[in-house]
C-alpha cells in the first residue's frame, strides 16, 4: 500500500529503471518462449494480439513489390504477391531497403526483421533506463505495441530512430534522424498528388 508507494518514490531512479528494464525483458523473453513451444499464432492470441501467418506480416508487402516490381508492376497498385493481396502501402524507398536487406530470400527477410525488433528493443530499453516509468512499461508491453511486433511494422524501426533523435546531443544528428523516420513513414503526403490526378 501506502508503503510500498514511499519505497517507490525514494528508490534511486537508475534502481528503478533497471528493474522496470528486467520486467520488460522478462516478459519478451517469456514471449519467446512461448512462441517455441506453442507457436507464433497460438501465443498472440493468448495476448488478445489478431495473429497472421506467414510471421512478420506487415513487411511482406515490401518482400512482394519486389517480385511484382521484377514483372513491371507498380506494387503500390497491384501486389499479386503478397499472402492477402495487399497493394504495399509503404514508400518505395521501402522496396530499395528490401532489394538490399535480401528481402527476396525467406532467411534475408527474417534477419532484417530481427534487426528491426532488436534495435526497437534497444530504444525502449534506453528509454526505460532514462525515464524509469510504470506507464511507459505498461505502453511498451500493451497490445498496440505487440501487434507492431507480430506484424513486424515499420514503426518498430521508426521508434528506435526517433527515439536516438530524441536522445541526441547534436541538433544536426536530431534533425537528421526526424528527416529520415519521416521519409520511411509518411507515405499518405507522397501520394496526394497522384491521388488528385484521379479526381
Amino acid at each position: 500500500g501506502t508503503g510500498e508507494a514511499d519505497v517507490a518514490r525514494t528508490m534511486p531512479s537508475s534502481t528503478r529503471g533497471q528493474r522496470l528494464l528486467a520486467a520488460y525483458l522478462l516478459a519478451l523473453v517469456g514471449i519467446g518462449v512461448a512462441i517455441q513451444l506453442s507457436g507464433w499464432t497460438r501465443t498472440w492470441q493468448a495476448l488478445s494480439v489478431p495473429s497472421l501467418s506467414p510471421v512478420f506480416a506487415d513487411m511482406r508487402s515490401v518482400q512482394a513489390g519486389l517480385s511484382a516490381r521484377r514483372q513491371g508492376l507498380d506494387p503500390q497498385v497491384e501486389n499479386p504477391g503478397d499472402p492477402w493481396q495487399r497493394p504495399m502501402n509503404y514508400p518505395r524507398l521501402w522496396l530499395a531497403i528490401g532489394s538490399a536487406a535480401g528481402f527476396e530470400s525467406e532467411r534475408g527477410f527474417l534477419v532484417y526483421c530481427g534487426v528491426q525488433l532488436t534495435l526497437f528493443v534497444l530504444a525502449a530499453s534506453l528509454l526505460l533506463l532514462r525515464f524509469p516509468s510504470l506507464l511507459l512499461l505498461a505502453a511498451l508491453l500493451s497490445t498496440s505495441t505487440l501487434l507492431a511486433i507480430e506484424r513486424g511494422n515499420n514503426y518498430l524501426l521508426i521508434y528506435a530512430i526517433l527515439t536516438l533523435a530524441s536522445l541526441q546531443r547534436s541538433s544536426v544528428l536530431g534533425a537528421a534522424a526526424v528527416l529520415a523516420a519521416s521519409v520511411l513513414k509518411i507515405y499518405p503526403l507522397f501520394a496526394l498528388p497522384a491521388a488528385a490526378e484521379r479526381f
